[in-house]
């Protein structure tokens, strides 16, 4: 090795060189936000049941501790993996999950902008309050 990887690759007693995850984390987030319907654990809920989104349990859990409390406390939504939102809420979910899928988001209007960080307030997702 030219010692240009040195802090990322280093040799075991066995001979094998052992690497670092050089993965693309954005990337694999977009697979994920893409797959969230088929593999996502957690249903997102209007008030009256339908379904606004899905999303992956851990990817909740790394951006909100209010939802990292509901999902795995003895709380209801940690049975049933549901979560109900506000009426005003739902509307803007769509959005607020891209975001913390590190995809890119459009706030068109100054009323989504409210929307949105009153849905990181309730959260207490702070990086989602730069809206």
């Amino acid at each position: 090795s030219d010692g240009a990887d040195a802090e990322d690759e280093d040799e075991s007693e066995t001979g094998f060189r052992v690497c670092s995850v050089s993965s693309d984390v954005p990337a694999l987030l977009r697979s994920l936000y893409e797959a969230r319907r088929s593999s996502g654990e957690v249903s997102f809920l209007h008030e009256d049941g339908r379904e606004v989104e899905t999303a992956h349990l851990s990817v909740l859990q790394l951006q909100s501790p209010v939802l990292k409390a509901m999902l795995c406390s003895q709380w209801k939504e940690a049975s049933t993996h549901q979560v109900k939102l506000q009426e005003d809420f739902a509307e803007v979910f769509p959005l607020v999950l891209r975001f913390w899928y590190g995809l890119p988001v459009l706030v068109e209007t100054f009323e989504v902008a409210v929307d949105l960080r009153r849905v990181a307030q309730y959260y207490e997702a702070h990086e989602l309050k730069v809206f």
